[in-house]
């Protein structure tokens, strides 16, 4: 789940920074004295209040008078908590030994760009962070930047070298509830017979036969609803079948039809899963005509028994646990 959604450069994280702007003291805090390890609990305090990125503050340069005592930075992470799901946490960092490698490539000049430069779609960029002074000022630094206008990569290598310590974990949204983690189903799979029919594509009946090339071990089933229509859904319950069952289930949906139309709508459909990633995926309406929606896009029938078992498999694990 989360930066490798993607010539090419090192990539190390999250948001560039660039801009002017001011120096802030920490507040209610006096001077640091020196950046020994007892100062860690100090440091952590003053992470806890620290925003990485105020709205409307701009960075600026790091001041020639300004001694590093620590570096704070923001990192937006996804965490299991045991029994309620995945949610996104935002973590505070900190790092106090190792410093003046970051201080001097933040000193560093910016490159300006020349003429006619060719620039890659991706660059090195860094974690939003904020320093911490020995006098107790917080600066906002800004990150000199290469040829392409991304930060320069001695910035990102200093910040990767650190020894980030957490200090602080803030959750924020829940991303999957405990019945998706359970199940092993996606969050919100799409309705695809719902939606070829929306857009009007023109589904082809199939004469049946097996669904799937190559029998799978087991089955994962996810049953999800429409909300407002076929793209916008939620899970519902879904569970594994295995041995007889799955066999069942695969005789009861292999039948053809001789039209891929139907007269009814579906509220509900399920997706049946093989294991791994990027296998082949089958759609099941419950509801509506039973409509089976194979992986060579062609629109076959499920059975009662087929549909039974989906519902038992449904229950396994509920939304309404999550």
């Amino acid at each position: 789940m989360v930066l490798s959604r993607r010539l090419a450069a090192l990539v190390i994280l999250a948001v560039a920074v660039a801009g002017c702007g001011t120096a802030h003291p920490a507040a209610g805090r006096a001077p640091l004295s020196a950046s020994a390890p007892g100062n860690m609990a100090a440091f952590a305090r003053v992470a806890r209040g620290v925003h990485c990125l105020p709205p409307g503050l701009s960075p600026v340069p790091l001041p020639a008078d300004f001694v590093v005592a620590a570096a704070i930075r923001c990192v937006e992470t996804e965490r299991v908590v045991p029994g309620r799901g995945v949610w996104q946490f935002e973590l505070r960092q900190v790092a106090d030994h190792g410093l003046a490698r970051l201080a001097a490539a933040l000193r560093r000049p910016s490159i300006p760009p020349p003429p006619n430069q060719m620039c890659p779609a991706v660059g090195v960029v860094v974690i939003p962070f904020v320093l911490l002074g020995r006098d107790g000022r917080l600066v906002y630094p800004r990150v000199p930047t290469g040829e392409c206008g991304w930060p320069l990569p001695q910035v990102g290598l200093a910040m990767q070298d650190l020894h980030w310590v957490t200090v602080s974990a803030q959750r924020g949204a829940q991303l999957e509830t405990q019945a998706v983690v359970e199940s092993g189903c996606p969050a919100a799979w799409k309705d695809m017979i719902g939606f070829s029919l929306a857009q009007g594509q023109s589904l082809r009946p199939s004469p049946g036969g097996p669904v799937f090339s190559a029998r799978p071990l087991s089955l994962r089933v996810c049953v999800y609803r429409d909300r407002s229509g076929p793209l916008d859904t939620y899970f519902v319950g879904g569970g594994r079948v295995s041995g007889a069952a799955e066999s069942a289930l695969l005789r009861g949906i292999a039948a053809g039809r001789t039209s891929a139309a139907c007269p009814r709508t579906h509220a509900r459909f399920a997706v049946l899963l093989p294991p791994g990633i990027g296998g082949p995926v089958v759609y099941v309406e419950i509801g509506g005509c039973y409509r089976v929606l194979r992986p060579d896009n062609q629109i076959g029938q499920a059975n009662p028994a087929a549909v039974a078992i989906i519902n038992r498999a449904q229950r396994l694990v509920s939304a309404g646990r999550g």
